[in-house]
């Protein structure tokens, strides 16, 4: 997937057993334990979002293959008709008076030589309509073959779209009942360290999503200067270790760690990237819905906050570099 955003949008496909397992009273270790469940399903989650993407891009170009072998045949197809048309024609003539018009001229004196010249030459005009029949099926045959083969193409592909769509709608109701129960272990957690939490933030995969898992299971310490866990953090020393749970190394310091990393306007504001304030004063994390967790000042405990926090104005922003 191409922005962490759009992945997290799509959840991973969790089974009814799994669901059911973090149902009742949620406790801290439901929260990792949940995170795991997901983190190693998104994987395989991730290969049919793909597998979707592809079909779906497969099956336009299929579509306009189709279209264009139709069109190659259609000229064709049309002269087949039409003389087949003609034919019909003739015969139509034929039953309608030839029977009649023969009897009638061997009645009227007219010679059998002459009736069975009228029926030769009627037949001479229908063999020669279904010579240029047969010639013209002879040059539609490898069209038609090209056709039949892109619409059995067309139809598989087709019923992979639909099928794939299907497990996409599935997967997102497992999701809404997953997250209930996620939202619900993140709050039990922090209420279990005397804090109050009203915001969780969706499954995010990958780096970033264990960045910001590892923040949030640190709401509730205290601020220490010069810390970096695992009881007590300052702010740099919060972004350090919650980056170092997805793979990345940051220095302890404010300045470094935006150094280390990509600049990014606030627009383009990703779960798990960092956000300055002061120049180098303070460092947070984003976690998505304009808010951050950081490690605030000495006398304050790690917590969630708006990302402009009462007016401290971000003064720069960053991405973390990470392995995709």
């Amino acid at each position: 997937m191409n922005s962490v955003r759009g992945a997290y949008l799509a959840v991973v496909a969790v089974t009814a057993t799994v669901v059911m397992s973090f149902a009742g009273s949620a406790h801290a270790d439901d929260v990792d334990e949940i995170e795991r469940q997901l983190d190693s399903k998104w994987s395989s989650l991730e290969t049919t979002i793909e597998q979707y993407n592809k079909t779906a891009a497969t099956l336009k170009s299929t579509k306009a293959e189709a279209e264009a072998a139709s069109v190659k045949v259609k000229p064709l197809q049309d002269k087949v008709d039409a003389a087949y048309a003609q034919i019909g024609q003739m015969s139509a003539a034929a039953y309608k008076g030839g029977k009649a018009s023969t009897a009638n001229a061997l009645l009227g004196g007219n010679s059998a030589d002459a009736v069975l010249q009228q029926l030769t030459l009627l037949d001479a005009i229908s063999g020669s309509e279904q010579k240029q029949i047969d010639e013209l099926n002879r040059l539609k045959a490898p069209l038609d073959a090209e056709k039949k083969k892109i619409q059995t193409l067309l139809d598989a592909q087709q019923k992979m779209e639909s099928e794939l769509s299907a497990k996409k709608v599935a997967i997102t109701g497992e999701m809404d009942s997953l997250q209930t129960q996620r939202a619900a272990a993140y709050k039990d957690r922090a209420s279990r360290s005397g804090t109050r939490i009203d915001y969780v933030p969706p499954f995010i995969p990958g780096p970033p999503g264990k960045a910001v898992a590892f923040a949030m299971a640190q709401i509730g310490k205290p601020y220490v200067w010069a810390a970096a866990g695992p009881d007590s953090y300052d702010c740099s020393g919060l972004t350090l270790a919650a980056w170092a749970q997805g793979g990345v190394t940051l220095g302890h310091y404010t300045g470094w760690q935006r150094d280390a990393s990509t600049p990014i306007t606030r627009s383009q504001l990703q779960p798990g990237d960092l956000i300055f304030y002061g120049g180098d004063r303070h460092v947070a994390l984003y976690i998505g819905d304009n808010k951050v967790v950081h490690a605030p000042q000495p006398g304050q405990n790690v917590k969630i906050e708006s990302v402009d926090m009462g007016g401290d104005n971000p003064t720069a922003y960053a991405r973390p570099k990470y392995a995709h």
